[in-house]
């Protein structure tokens, strides 16, 4: 009744539309950004709409007790439901310590509270596991000092996690980011194996012409790179150019084409090989998609942190001539107005990453993806 109610238009899927209209005519006050997470956290086959068995999986753990009939569930209550669970998560991943605590995250162990339990027929023993000796405390200078520069080396290599970031920092993240996996496209695009049929053989083993999410989260799992179902979503949305829910041999040239013309040339002027790629070719990218994949996660996180009013505020200040975009060039001009040391390439590596349709202008929708909240 509850999946029903929802699918006015009998598609037997839930999409976002229908969802977020459903939501409206019964004024649960979710936001857009709720919907799309609470698709992302339901959606196993990752096709974007929600089948009746993904629904059912999702509303039937946490379902409130109804006062009407057993027989009629509620379904403004069975989105409330699954909401609360996609908010608590939400805020666990951006450090909220009360949802944190529900998850069991926020504890600390205690010393001595390891037990070891052995049962038997009817009597249980609890045996507590022999302490450590107590060590002797005479010990030399040298080994204090040396624990002591241990321990400081340890801390400074700590990084610290921030509660919030203005769009500046977090564009400055995103030029770091850019930097390191630009450094990974190009060690492998001088591999003489690694031309572009040969990297799309491996994501796409079937011979298709194409790679969906769903195929792409077994690629990346028979590489024994292990992304959970977000991560793979994050990145293959990323080079989705067209937004068909597949990607093809531009969007696989993108993935792995580096922005420095001289290593993209290289890449263009490649034949094809008949030889597989080889032992080195593969750890290079095996290493370029677990860092895309490690950096989307990051991103995911760190863009829960930053205010929608100082996003639009950046994007007019780099739409100068107000024309509802910006380009390479606005980007330059920022970088330089705010004394950052920057490389050659740096403004290429940021057009290249918010430019996801590659037609040379970032538009304010655009500009909001790396931005907004999940």
């Amino acid at each position: 009744a509850a999946f029903k109610a929802v699918d006015k238009r009998q598609t037997r899927c839930l999409t976002f539309d229908s969802i977020y209209e459903f939501l409206l005519k019964m004024k649960v006050g979710a936001e857009k950004e709720d919907v799309i997470a609470f698709i992302r956290r339901v959606d196993c086959d990752l096709d974007r709409k929600i089948s009746f068995t993904e629904f059912a999986s999702s509303v039937s753990a946490k379902m409130p007790k109804s006062k009407l009939k057993p027989s009629y569930i509620s379904p403004t209550a069975s989105f409330k439901a699954s909401m609360a669970k996609t908010k608590e998560t939400r805020e666990m991943l951006s450090g909220n310590s009360t949802a944190r605590s529900k998850f069991g995250c926020s504890g600390k162990l205690k010393a001595g509270t390891l037990k070891e339990t052995t049962t038997h027929k009817k009597n249980s023993t609890v045996h507590t596991l022999p302490k450590k000796p107590p060590t002797s405390r005479k010990s030399t200078k040298s080994s204090f000092f040396a624990r002591n520069s241990v321990r400081e080396s340890l801390n400074s290599t700590k990084r610290t996690v921030k509660d919030k970031f203005t769009v500046y920092e977090l564009i400055e993240e995103h030029l770091d980011m850019e930097r390191r996996l630009e450094l990974m496209k190009q060690d492998l695009v001088v591999q003489d194996e690694a031309t572009l049929p040969n990297i799309c053989h491996i994501l796409d083993p079937d011979n298709n012409g194409y790679v969906q999410a769903l195929g792409l989260l077994d690629v990346l799992r028979g590489l024994k790179l292990g992304p959970d179902r977000m991560a793979c979503y994050l990145l293959f949305d990323r080079f989705d150019k067209d937004l068909d829910g597949k990607w093809e041999y531009e969007d696989v040239r993108n993935l792995v084409n580096p922005v420095k013309k001289d290593y993209s040339e290289i890449l263009a002027g490649k034949e094809e090989s008949k030889k597989k790629l080889g032992k080195d070719s593969m750890v290079l990218l095996n290493r370029l998609l677990r860092s895309y994949l490690d950096m989307e996660l990051t991103n995911s996180i760190n863009r829960t942190k930053v205010d929608k009013m100082d996003v639009k505020k950046m994007f007019e200040e780099l739409d100068m001539n107000k024309e509802g975009f910006f380009t390479l060039e606005n980007i330059k001009i920022l970088l330089k107005d705010n004394n950052v040391y920057t490389q050659e390439d740096d403004a290429e590596l940021l057009m290249n990453r918010y430019d996801r349709g590659k037609c040379g202008r970032v538009t304010l929708i655009d500009f909001m993806k790396e931005f907004d909240k999940l």
